[in-house]
């Protein structure tokens, strides 16, 4: 945990040094849809479920319309019945084509604190992977100097499970080990910038 607090002031340092006018500190949190979608079909039948994020940015304009963006993000994410708690990095470039709106790209490597599911089916145990890696895309929408609405999509690069255990027939326990499961999710903020 102290890995990505240190490589997180890093950056913050990084960019302060570059010149302190350009560069802004902000908070944000908001709504969203998270699923782990699975890459061949009869995976997995489960649906997704309501998520939440919440943490801080530092962004630096690199040029008039290209910046970059680093984040300390706690985002829960899963899906019905089983819940991911994860702190990210998420790292983005921002491309700016015009006053108000703002398109980014970037990666979102994220340590998974807590795994957890709901016992309401016959799955008695899901484990995460401990870390993820998601592709980002999103828009930012300048609603003034001081507040930003930001949507985003993530998509999981690494497998999200490691291994499943349900109640199998006799009621004995089966240990799967999964793959070919991805996070995906849509997320929606509200961005204050000091």
């Amino acid at each position: 945990m102290a890995k990505p607090l240190f490589f997180l002031l890093g950056c913050l340092l990084t960019f302060s040094s570059a010149g302190v006018a350009q560069v802004v500190f902000g908070l944000k949190g908001g709504p969203g849809y998270a699923d782990v979608v699975a890459l061949e079909k009869g995976k997995d039948s489960k649906t997704g479920r309501l998520a939440y994020q919440a943490g801080m940015l530092v962004k630096k304009q690199l040029q008039e319309r290209v910046g970059l963006q680093a984040e300390l993000l706690y985002s829960n994410k899963g899906q019905e019945g089983y819940f991911v708690h994860a702190l990210g990095i998420p790292l983005l470039v921002c491309y700016r084509p015009l006053e108000l709106l703002e398109l980014e790209a970037g990666l979102n490597p994220s340590y998974n604190l807590l795994s957890t599911d709901d016992n309401s089916s016959n799955i008695r145990s899901m484990q995460a992977q401990a870390v993820d890696i998601a592709l980002l895309a999103g828009t930012r929408y300048f609603i003034s100097n001081r507040l930003g609405l930001n949507t985003r999509l993530g998509w999981g690069l690494l497998n999200a499970l490691e291994s499943v255990q349900y109640v199998g027939e006799n009621n004995s326990l089966v240990r799967v080990e999964k793959s070919g499961l991805r996070h995906a999710s849509i997320m929606l903020s509200l961005e204050y910038y000091f």
